[in-house]
């Protein structure tokens, strides 16, 4: 098929350039996106955006209403125009915190087993716009999530949401 070895090439070029620091390419992320779903040459394929919310030595993380804990983020939708867009468009959604320094750092490929789908992540990191940790403001979206907490990265609360317990399996770390 045409087209989807195409996407391929570009799903390649987009993974294999990357590293940390980097920015990933928006027009190419969304006419990645725009491809695979429009034409549903991998209907089992998803893109999506995880934020690691950084500020001092601490990461903020959120219990979702599975009750497993986890960094912001999801889905990138159709009106995304970018992978920033997608992360500020997330971390409004469920944490309205004000952010800044988004920072791309890796993307991660997972297998979920309970959607029976594949999903490459972007993975950013982000601090507070306030100075310091007990001035963040974080007002939780009820449909999202029950409850937050800052963390040590060596202390971070079970059960995790099983792509960022991968994620940190894989030996990521948001102050490295």
């Amino acid at each position: 098929m045409r087209g989807s070895r195409g996407i391929f090439f570009t799903f390649s070029i987009l993974i294999g350039t990357q590293s940390a620091g980097a920015n990933p390419c928006s027009e190419s992320i969304s006419n990645l996106y725009r491809a695979v779903t429009s034409e549903r040459i991998l209907p089992e394929f998803g893109l999506a955006v995880a934020t690691v919310v950084v500020a001092e030595d601490k990461v903020l993380m959120v219990k979702r209403i599975s009750g497993e804990w986890g960094f912001v983020g999801g889905n990138y939708e159709p009106l995304d125009q970018s992978i920033l867009g997608c992360a500020e468009r997330e971390t409004g959604e469920e944490i309205r915190a004000k952010l800044k320094n988004f920072e791309f750092k890796i993307f991660q490929k997972i297998y979920i087993k309970e959607r029976d789908k594949t999903y490459v992540t972007a993975i950013l990191t982000a601090n507070p716009v306030a100075e310091r940790i007990e001035d963040v403001q974080i007002t939780l979206n009820p449909r999202e999530a029950g409850s937050w907490g800052w963390f040590s990265w060596d202390k971070l609360p079970k059960p995790l949401f099983p792509p960022n317990q991968q994620l940190i399996e894989q030996g990521f770390n948001p102050f490295h």
